[in-house]
């Protein structure tokens, strides 16, 4: 079973706690920030009954935050033992960037994550080698959805896809979303897929057209300003208390001064990226 299963083609770095996404910085949440974001995302994860909504879309601007809630999430939802998949995007990395690998990459982490699942995706590719090389709509029927049809788990399996946008074809990102919308609900298992992306015009559209799956959202640039304010703010405390122990000179016990410190917010807005880059630079 073993050999069938690694011949199947997966992008390794794809997943939230590969060695790219520790390379590019991609971290979770500092403590105590993104929690009514956080909170809605996973008591919606978390619900255990089958008329709950299959997808959450969480949108927002570039720089807003979204992978760093993606990651957290994913972190949150693997220490309670419901996460079935990740896959993190990035339109830098040929394999990241390409939907061929989507959903392959998705059955090779739910087959790690579920032995009653690894069986029947085996059984499956030793019945359709060819799987692999058909069409979106075909591997996730084969791959994933007809697996997962056969499970009987009272708790819910979570798949994490982030920064949908970066994905390099328009076309394949409208037939992911056209797939994942068309999902059937499945009396056996509560597959629950977290997506993330930028408010791009061929992926609003996907999404304000759907029909046949529950779905919710949360606009992240939405969030009130005064809200994403003091998440930076506690942002900067947490990253400026690690200053101590790095090599950099002794700062004095009122650093940076308040006027100074409200620049700094203020030059953020609502936009992490910034924060994060800021504290980068300093």
């Amino acid at each position: 079973m073993s050999d069938v299963l690694e011949r199947l083609p997966r992008a390794e770095a794809a997943g939230y706690d590969s060695l790219r996404t520790e390379q590019n910085r991609v971290v979770s949440c500092s403590e105590g920030t993104r929690m009514e974001v956080l909170q809605k995302i996973q008591e919606w994860a978390s619900r255990d009954d089958e008329s709950g909504e299959q997808i959450f879309w969480l949108s927002g601007l570039a720089g807003i935050g979204k992978s760093t809630i993606a990651m957290s999430v994913a972190k949150w939802a693997s220490s309670n033992n419901i996460l079935g998949a990740s896959f993190f995007f990035a339109r830098d990395v040929a394999e990241l960037s390409d939907a061929a690998s989507v959903f392959t990459t998705l059955a090779w982490q739910l087959a790690q994550h579920d032995s009653q699942y690894k069986r029947a995706l085996y059984e499956k590719l030793r019945c359709d080698s060819d799987i692999t090389s058909k069409t979106l709509a075909t591997q996730f029927q084969g791959l994933v959805e007809s697996p997962l049809s056969g499970l009987d788990r009272k708790r819910p399996i979570v798949v994490v896809l982030d920064a949908l946008d970066e994905c390099s074809s328009e076309t394949d990102v409208k037939e992911l979303l056209r797939i994942f919308l068309g999902m059937r609900t499945s009396k056996g298992v509560r597959l629950r897929i977290l997506i993330t992306s930028r408010p791009e015009p061929h992926i609003r559209f996907m999404f304000s057209t759907s029909m046949g799956t529950s779905l919710s959202k949360f606009v992240l640039h939405d969030i009130d300003d005064n809200l994403a304010r003091e998440d930076i703010r506690t942002f900067f405390v947490a990253e400026f208390a690690k200053f101590p122990s790095r090599d950099l000179p002794r700062l004095p016990a009122d650093w940076p001064p308040p006027e100074e410190f409200d620049k700094l917010l203020d030059g953020c807005g609502k936009f992490f990226a910034y924060a994060a880059t800021a504290v980068r630079f300093i």
